[in-house]
């Protein structure tokens, strides 16, 4: 199990990490939260309070118009909890908005039981964050816990303004990391690094209204305390932590583009998209890494193209059925093409036009079939979905789940009825 499946998925070992991570937020909460007597604190509060609750609206209007990401849809398990998630969101900010107004116990209850479902659930999708994950999952860890706190305190004292107040800021952290993702793709800020970005700000906003002027101490102890705690329960090394927690991470890259271009420019001469690699350009780099010139690629020339591209130990895996033996220029030029398997941009062909789910589930699949077969291998999906997020053992169940006659491939007619989340968000975001 590499490093992405030990912090994507759930395991003994990550049960235990995030357990008692949780833990340790709601202890830092329990001592951290702070009520401020002065006047014009509290108004400050709700100055905060209140451009969360208008920038609610937009959320709710983003998530109802645009697909989720198939990380979300794909497999079952997660495809609940992310309905699930929405619903308790959208109810939550009801009723702590009614709550805010007008507190009765009855009222503060419900508030409260949202906010603790909500807070699980959105708990539950720590291991697929995207972001830096040294910064993203101790500050899913943090919020979370906090809103289960929180949500906590309400229950115990539903008519508190004092805890309604803090559930309802609690809640708008999401809001605010909207909106400052939002604003610096608008401007083009930090690019490449908005979803992290974003998370850091949020907190810059709205956890001092929570947990006053030492809010970035608990964070930075809490964010320590995570990573060498991940170092000692997964085994990794601090060659491994640095490489992997500190990166951004959009899409779960198979290769590391920097190292790949990198050793094209040095031992080619070219610069290109490892998507866009022709026969010739293929060619080029076999004949580079077959030292001896026998005109196969032996194990060990293997490993070299694998590890001086940077490709993951996922997708090395995905690829197992080429290790071990030589391998010729056509099973390499095979190899090349699904280490850059990814939907390249469609928006040349005319976004303005209106298509039917066939048609764009077409120009999705023709994109992905590369070698123009009218089937999809197993192996060009798996390592789609592994760059989407999913860990390898669950895109392999999942593909295994619409593969029923064992033969590797996928159809069109399979692809457009059980990968609809797939071509649906790759179309809307090609």
């Amino acid at each position: 199990m590499d490093i992405t499946d030990k912090l994507y998925s759930y395991n003994p070992r990550s049960i235990v990490l995030y357990g008692l991570l949780i833990i340790l937020a709601i202890y830092l909460s329990h001592i951290g939260i702070v009520e401020y007597a002065s006047d014009k604190l509290e108004m400050q509060r709700w100055v905060i309070a209140f451009i969360g609750f208008l920038a609610n609206f937009g959320i709710v209007y983003h998530h109802m118009t645009t697909p989720p990401h198939p990380k979300f849809l794909l497999v079952k398990k997660r495809r609940v909890n992310i309905r699930l998630h929405a619903f308790f969101g959208i109810t939550e900010v009801l009723a702590g908005s009614i709550c805010l107004f007008y507190q009765s116990e009855v009222g503060g209850i419900i508030f409260g039981v949202l906010a603790i479902l909500h807070a699980l659930t959105a708990l539950n999708q720590t291991p697929t964050v995207f972001g830096a994950k040294g910064i993203m999952i101790p500050s899913y860890i943090f919020a979370g816990a906090l809103h289960l706190y929180v949500g906590y305190r309400i229950l115990n004292e539903p008519t508190s303004f004092f805890w309604i107040m803090n559930t309802y800021l609690t809640l708008n952290i999401y809001a605010y990391v909207r909106i400052i993702m939002v604003g610096c793709e608008k401007v083009n800020l930090f690019k490449g690094y908005h979803y992290s970005l974003g998370v850091l700000l949020a907190g810059l906003f709205v956890g001092p209204a929570l947990l006053g002027p030492a809010t970035a101490v608990f964070f930075v102890i809490f964010i320590a305390v995570s990573y060498i705690a991940m170092k000692l329960v997964f085994g990794f090394t601090w060659t491994e932590m640095k490489s992997f927690m500190w990166k951004e991470h959009d899409r779960e890259k198979l290769v590391d583009p920097e190292l790949k271009n990198k050793w094209l420019r040095e031992n080619i001469g070219v610069d290109v998209n490892l998507a866009a690699i022709d026969e010739t350009t293929a060619k080029a780099i076999f004949n580079k890494l077959d030292d001896n010139k026998n005109g196969v690629l032996e194990p060990e020339e293997m490993d070299v193209f694998l590890k001086t591209w940077g490709m993951t130990s996922g997708a090395r895996q995905s690829l197992e059925k080429h290790m071990g033996k030589d391998i010729s220029f056509d099973d390499f030029y095979e190899i090349v093409k699904y280490s850059g398997v990814s939907i390249r941009s469609i928006k040349s062909l005319s976004k303005d036009e209106e298509h039917s789910d066939e048609e764009k589930a077409r120009l999705v699949f023709n994109e992905l079939d590369m070698d123009n077969s009218g089937h999809l291998d197993c192996i060009e999906l798996e390592l789609l979905l592994l760059e989407y997020g999913l860990p390898r053992n669950e895109a392999k169940t999942y593909l295994k789940k619409y593969d029923t006659d064992g033969d590797g491939e996928i159809s069109f007619e399979e692809f457009l009825k059980d990968f609809g989340p797939l071509w649906k968000f790759a179309y809307t975001y090609s």
